[in-house]
Order: structure tokens, then sequence, then C-alpha cells
């Protein structure tokens, strides 16, 4: 997972795709893989045209969405199953979400309830963005000015109460 020795031996984020918001080797790592390996592959995707019809595709997809987001940390927080984690991000991001992509573009959207779903789905992500933008910039603010530490065992929950 870390074929360049970016990361210190027994480090967290070599076995997983969270963060890339730094500006330190290891976070650009992060970041431009998680951004450029989506782009190629939507790129490859677009010339290569395979899209995979599925007879309710949006539902589908959907479901396979929730399945691999609903999984919990694979191999739990000990440092020695970190690779297994890895493992599942790695597999969920190659293959499976590309599936997801090829099934989404091959489908159509049919039925009154799924074009509402879809309508509503399509609606709501601009709003949200814009109305929490500023809340993150707070948060942010307050772990700037207290020095919080943030480590991987770190709950973010108390940091973002008001209490």
């Amino acid at each position: 997972m870390d074929p360049f020795g970016v990361f210190p031996e027994g480090n967290y984020a070599a076995y997983t795709v969270i963060g890339g918001w730094g500006v330190d080797a290891p976070q650009l790592y992060i970041g431009f893989t998680r951004l450029l390996f989506p782009f190629f592959a939507g790129l490859l995707h677009s010339r290569m045209g395979k899209h995979i019809p599925v007879r309710g595709g949006f539902w589908w997809c959907a479901l396979i969405i929730i399945a691999c987001l609903a999984m919990p940390r694979v191999g739990g927080p000990e440092p020695e199953n970190f690779w297994m984690n890895g493992l599942y991000e790695s597999v969920v991001i190659l293959l499976v979400f590309p599936l997801v992509v090829a099934i989404g573009a091959g489908s159509k959207v049919v039925g009154r309830k799924s074009r509402k779903v879809c309508k509503f789905l399509g609606d709501i992500p601009y709003p949200l963005y814009i109305t929490h933008y500023p809340l993150i910039y707070v948060q942010t603010g307050w772990l700037w000015a207290t020095r919080t530490p943030l480590s991987p065992n770190t709950s973010w929950w108390p940091s973002a109460s008001p209490a």
C-alpha cells in the first residue's frame, strides 16, 4: 500500500484512503491518489463505453453503495490488522465503484417513484454543501485556536458538539 515509502512503519494512513487534506508528503500522496484514480478510471470507462444495462439500475446501485459504506472498519483497531481494511477499501474503490458507475451509466431511470427520488437526490447536494461549509470553518477555527490534537483514535463527535 506504500510503494514509495512515504509513510512511517505501522502508520495507519498507509492502509487507508482517509486523508489528503494536508500539505505534507503522506497527505499529498493520499490526496493525489484519491483524485487521480477516479479521474483516470472515469476517463477509461468513458472511452471504452462499457455500460451494463440492469433493470432497476438506480436501486441496485444505491443498494451496493449502502452495503459498501455501511461496512465497519475491517480488522479492528489493532495496528497489525490495518492491512485488512486497506484491502477492503482497495477492492471497493478499484472494483465495486467502477461497477456501480457502469451499471448507472447503462441503466435508465423509469418509474415515477424512481424519478422523484433521483430528482430529490440531485437537488440536495448544493444546499447541504453551502450550509455546512461555514460550519466546517468554525470547527476548524476552534480546533486551531484550542490546539486540539487529532489522531486516528480521536473521536470527532466531542470536537463537533457545541457543549
